[in-house]
């Protein structure tokens, strides 16, 4: 008798004396033993539990090594490991594997509270390869796949239950994210029958990081077909299923909604009294633009015209202010029989407020410079007011210029707090002589003025020319109720107030040095 033997080293001895004694006596083989040993290999087959099957369908989409990566826990090679390291190994593997597998497996290769992972292991393999082949070189080898048990089609049947939600949320990602499915097959689908295998379907599946394993599993269940003696996947079919829903619109709910309609604005700007071609002159001549550049890109043969799509693209290309009405008015004017809109008798039109059409016929005529009227409409826009309200407001700016003069406050360094503008894609800070609303009655009521909130919004009504209520012009109020307006502004502009020109006697007017008296006397 030999030396006691732990578990594992027992386990992998009674192992191997069971192998031994079902090895034959002779090494020659017959045809009988040939068939006797294909009869037993494909009755191992059909004995697989569940369990086992349900880890051959996942070897067959991701063929990984089991033996190596259990192997690693099993330092003696007793073929056996621990339930825990079993568990762990198959996670490694990505073996999708319930609870419920999991313990049938247990029980069924459990070897003195542990796991015989080598018998797992090999009937496992048996998708791949037949154990013990070189002894039986006649034996016929099915293809890989061939032994595994496929899914009942009552088991696909109930599976379908859940399959209008899973369906539902792969519509959604396909709609949201532009993707085409049957696109995305199309490599693995050279003859375009609108069928892969499983294999190639989960390689180019492009949603498997957003859609569980039970359910991608779930379509791949219900898409199945043989087609050939081969399992494939009708991804053609899905990608119908899945585009029918991406139009699907679902009833319409009730919401509680308001009645409530507010009344229109009465307020009449400064602004409508201009035409269309007058603010686009105010706004290209205020920031210089050439629109005929613009034009003549999407006009490759100059013929002065392009489509409606194309004003659009150039209006929001150089940021041009149009409204839907004067974009209509644009159309109507500008357009031809056929759509198209004459975009050179637009850009003549706008051109002609600060240049003349065919100077260079003309050399001698004289081009007028701009003056700030001609881009006012692009920069202000003020509320028309009625002759009750400019005496109202007049009053209102009597009385605060009158508590000015008498606390010499500055008004304009009070505002400027609030105004710390920046200039896009830069740090560098810009004042724009605004302020909101809300921080004109702050600064007022900060300083003591008794101001009510109706004679602010009268305020408001005169030096808002943004064209809207929201924003005051905070440096022509304080010019208006500050009593020495011109020094208050220059003060704050860094401007020196003019002085007395005097003789100068460092250098005369013509830019020499003035010698010293002291070097003259010398």
């Amino acid at each position: 008798q030999g030396p006691q033997l732990s578990c594992p080293q027992a386990c992998c001895r009674n192992h191997f004396m069971a192998a031994e004694q079902k090895r034959p006596n002779s090494s020659g083989s017959s045809s009988t033993s040939a068939d006797s040993s294909s009869s037993s290999a494909s009755s191992d087959v059909l004995k697989v539990s569940p369990s086992v099957v349900a880890i051959q369908r996942g070897l067959l989409t991701n063929p990984v090594r089991l033996r190596e990566i259990l192997g690693d826990f099993d330092k003696l090679r007793s073929g056996c490991c621990t339930v825990a390291q079993f568990r762990r190994g198959l996670d490694l593997g990505r073996m999708q594997v319930t609870e419920d597998q999991f313990g049938e497996l247990v029980r069924e290769f459990a070897v003195h509270d542990r796991v015989d992972y080598s018998r797992f292991v090999q009937q496992v393999e048996q998708v791949f390869l037949v154990q013990g082949l070189e002894k039986t070189p006649r034996q016929l080898v099915p293809s890989p796949g061939a032994t595994v048990k496929r899914a009942s089609r009552s088991a696909r049947h109930v599976e379908n239950s859940t399959l209008h939600g899973i369906l539902h949320r792969v519509a959604m990602y396909a709609k949201t994210r532009g993707v085409v499915l049957k696109y995305c097959f199309n490599s693995f689908d050279q003859n375009n029958c609108g069928l892969v295998t499983e294999a190639q379907f989960r390689r180019a599946f492009p949603f498997d990081a957003l859609v569980p394993e039970h359910d991608l599993q779930t379509i791949v269940d219900h898409y199945f077909e043989v087609r050939d003696g081969i399992d494939m996947v009708n991804y053609r079919a899905l990608h119908d299923d899945v585009d029918q829903r991406q139009h699907w619109n679902p009833v319409k709910q009730h919401f509680a909604t308001s009645t409530f309609v507010p009344n229109p604005s009465q307020s009449q700007w400064t602004s409508e009294n201009y035409s269309v071609e007058q603010k686009l002159q105010a706004q290209v001549a205020e920031r210089r633009i050439r629109l005929m550049e613009y034009f003549q890109d999407f006009d490759p043969l100059r013929k002065g015209h392009c489509t409606v799509g194309q004003l659009r693209t150039v209006c929001n290309i150089v940021r041009l202010k149009l409204s839907e009405e004067e974009l209509e008015h644009i159309l109507r004017t500008y357009s031809r029989v056929d759509g198209l809109i004459c975009y050179d008798a637009l850009v003549a039109v706008i051109d002609s407020a600060f240049t003349l059409p065919a100077l260079e016929k003309t050399p001698r005529a004289r081009v007028l410079p701009m003056v700030p009227d001609l881009t006012y409409p692009a920069r202000r826009a003020h509320l028309k007011l009625t002759v009750e309200d400019d005496l109202m407001i007049d009053a209102v700016e009597a009385v605060l210029r009158d508590r000015i003069e008498t606390r010499r406050i500055e008004p304009l360094q009070l505002f400027q707090d609030f105004d710390r503008g920046h200039v896009p894609g830069t740090k560098k800070a810009v004042q724009e002589n605004h302020c909101t609303r809300q921080q004109f009655a702050r600064v007022l009521s900060a300083q003591g003025f008794e101001v009510t909130t109706a004679e602010i919004e009268m305020l408001c009504k005169r030096y808002c020319d943004l064209g809207n209520l929201d924003r005051v012009n905070y440096r022509e109020f304080s010019a208006a109720v500050d009593v020495r307006p011109e020094l208050r502004i220059a003060r704050t502009q860094d401007i020196a107030t003019p002085r007395e020109a005097g003789k100068n006697k460092y250098f005369t007017r013509n830019g020499q040095i003035i010698p010293s008296p002291r070097w003259q006397t010398a």
